[in-house]
């Protein structure tokens, strides 16, 4: 019996067929690996807005990128205002005149600036007292005309100028500067009185008009200025106002002497102009910003 069970067991394995062992699996590699590595979690703050290549997103992101402010360099202006060349105390009177000026500031620090400045002003003069006599020191006739033209004021100065930046838009500045001042005098003009009549002296006709030289006087001024400047654009175009006073010294020239003068044949003389007693000026204008 126990030898039939063996012989049977024997029979039933020759019989079914060997199972194949199956044959051991490859090891990853790293491109299976990586695709098999499941994706971080996304940051809070980077989640997809779905604008991705529209303009409202390209907006959002210029709007977000750092402003470079605009360096002010040199500022180019013209103004216009008024100017006062008052006399000291003599016989004739300078009266307030139209002036403008062209500047150019130059940024030495954000608190400081350096401006370059030409002005230029008319002057009309009113004449008192006899300032006409003969050659034999007499004075011509009361009823005698003089005309003198407006004066031409010219400046050329420099001054420094520390500033105040209240705002990125608005700034004060006090101006510490010096200038050479050259005053020009148109020749005296005018008619001989005292019933002067025209003549002819050997053949050459003889009037009674006054005919003299021109003249002119420098000096050197001394000034303080205080200005305000507000941009219109910003960084572009700004509005200029400024007041400054000035000491006119060192004064020289032909404008303080006596002339010559020629009428109806005789030699005559005028007596020159009294010095400046200082400057003041009201300018307002506009400054391009390079």
């Amino acid at each position: 019996m126990r030898a039939s069970a063996c012989v049977l067991a024997a029979s039933l394995a020759t019989a079914l067929p060997a199972r194949a062992e199956a044959p051991p699996a490859p090891l990853p590699g790293p491109r299976e690996r990586a695709e098999a590595t499941p994706p971080p979690p996304p940051v809070a703050g980077d989640e997809p807005t779905g604008d991705h290549g529209s303009p409202l997103g390209d907006d959002a992101r210029m709007r977000d990128l750092p402003r470079l402010e605009r360096v002010r360099r040199v500022t180019l202006g013209v103004d216009l205002g008024m100017q006062a060349l008052p006399a000291r105390a003599g016989t004739a009177d300078y009266s307030p005149g139209l002036a403008w000026a062209a500047s150019a500031r130059t940024e030495l620090a954000r608190w400081m600036g350096l401006r370059f400045i030409a002005r230029h002003a008319t002057h009309g003069v009113s004449l008192s007292g006899p300032r006409m006599v003969g050659a034999d020191g007499v004075a011509v006739p009361g009823d005698t005309e003089l005309r003198q033209p407006a004066l031409d004021a010219w400046l050329l100065a420099a001054r420094l100028e520390p500033t105040w930046v209240m705002t990125p838009r608005l700034r004060l500045w006090l101006g510490l500067g010096a200038g050479w001042l050259r005053v020009e005098a148109p020749a005296v003009g005018g008619s001989l009185g005292g019933g002067c009549a025209p003549g002819e002296v050997a053949g050459t006709p003889l009037t009674c008009e006054i005919v003299s030289a021109a003249r002119s006087a420098v000096a050197t001024e001394l000034g303080a200025t205080l200005g305000a400047s507000i941009d219109l654009l910003p960084d572009w175009l700004a509005l200029n106002l400024s007041t400054g006073l000035g000491a006119v010294v060192d004064q020289s020239g032909t404008m303080f002497d006596s002339v010559q003068a020629l009428s109806a044949g005789s030699l005559y003389e005028v007596g020159g102009y009294p010095r400046f007693g200082g400057s003041a000026t009201v300018l307002l204008g506009l400054g391009l910003i390079l």
